[in-house]
């Protein structure tokens, strides 16, 4: 039986359905265009740290390169002034190259995103070019949260980080991939530390007032022999320690403060050297060895009775704490019939 058209009843009305379904079919890619908020799994997380423009910008011009471009003009004024005008093809090109940091250090500040993901920490930035990471879990061997001089009026912080499997070059852009917060407030850095030791948050949270600004044993930190000074005459009593749920926290520096946090499960081995003046004081040094990075983590002074006992605790709890870690499967959703996410699919990501 044909209708009008020549056409079997069968056919039209296959007809009608692959119309309707391309209908639906186009229908649904205009919406997702249109509303693509409908999805939440395509909104991106929400940052715990927001940047304001000014802050960025100030904390820059606060910054060492600053105070390196005001002696690279002094000099070049001066070498003008007395015809040295060799002074153009050494300090001028130094002085260019230090205002394209600055620059670039304003330009990947801005846009700044941090949150916590399934998959690890999500990092954004940038103005001109968007840049994106997820630092996969496990992969964070050291952190360090500093304070440049002229940043303490204002109590700005920055946070770096040493990172398994990355570059350790000293480009601008393997610079960037270590700098999880540019520049942020005492609470901006409890939100991130947060982020990046999920385990232990709860733990750490109460050391870190007094491991950012404390002094002579303030705060469950170690303290200082006063006969330190003799080689750490501005900072010796910055100088101290302390470990909780498998971190060690270790703060020193007078001009540019600074606080390590080393989770033991991930430290590579640990040393105790003592120089020829360090042996005529009683003390030693404690070094903390990680992945290749910025950080350098290490406890400049102890007594040297202090930092054999360090030694000792710090190797029997990273042995304990490496056996029982399971942040490569921090990601991960398990279940009965659900695949476990591992640290080797997280790389690949």
């Amino acid at each position: 039986q044909l209708d009008l058209e020549g056409e079997t009843p069968e056919a039209a009305a296959a007809r009608r359905t692959a119309a309707a379904r391309a209908g639906a079919l186009v229908g649904q890619r205009v919406d997702e265009f249109l509303a693509p908020e409908l999805d939440p799994d395509l909104a991106p997380p929400e940052s715990v740290v927001h940047l304001p423009l000014g802050r960025v910008i100030a904390s820059t011009l606060l910054g060492g390169a600053t105070v390196w471009i005001a002696i690279f003009i002094a000099i070049i004024i001066v070498g003008f002034a007395t015809g040295q005008f060799w002074v153009l093809f050494t300090f001028v090109p130094a002085a260019i190259g230090l205002f394209s940091y600055m620059w670039t250090r304003i330009t990947k500040s801005l846009r700044y995103s941090i949150a916590g993901t399934p998959d690890g920490v999500r990092i954004g930035h940038g103005l001109l070019s968007t840049g994106n990471q997820t630092i996969p879990p496990g992969r964070v061997h050291a952190i360090e949260a500093t304070q440049w001089l002229l940043w303490r009026p204002f109590g700005w912080w920055s946070i770096r980080i040493n990172v398994a499997g990355q570059s350790v070059s000293s480009s601008n852009d393997a610079a960037q991939r270590t700098l999880v917060l540019p520049v942020g407030t005492v609470a901006d850095v409890h939100r991130v530390l947060a982020l990046l030791l999920p385990d232990a948050a709860s733990a750490v949270d109460p050391l870190l007032d007094a491991g950012l600004t404390g002094r002579d044993g303030e705060g469950g930190f170690s303290r200082t022999p006063r006969r330190g000074a003799w080689l750490r005459p501005f900072s010796w009593r910055r100088i101290g320690w302390a470990a909780t749920a498998g971190v060690a926290l270790i703060r020193h520096g007078a001009i540019a403060r600074s606080l390590t946090l080393v989770p033991l499960a991930r430290m590579q081995s640990v040393a105790v050297t003592s120089g020829p003046i360090q042996r005529m004081l009683g003390l030693a040094t404690v070094r903390i060895h990680t992945v290749a990075g910025p950080i350098a983590a290490g406890l400049p002074i102890a007594e040297r009775a202090e930092a054999e006992a360090l030694f000792e605790r710090l190797a029997d709890e990273a042995v304990e704490r490496a056996a029982s870690d399971t942040s490569h499967h921090w990601g991960a959703v398990t279940g009965p019939g659900t695949p476990t996410e591992t640290s080797e699919v997280a790389d690949a990501r």
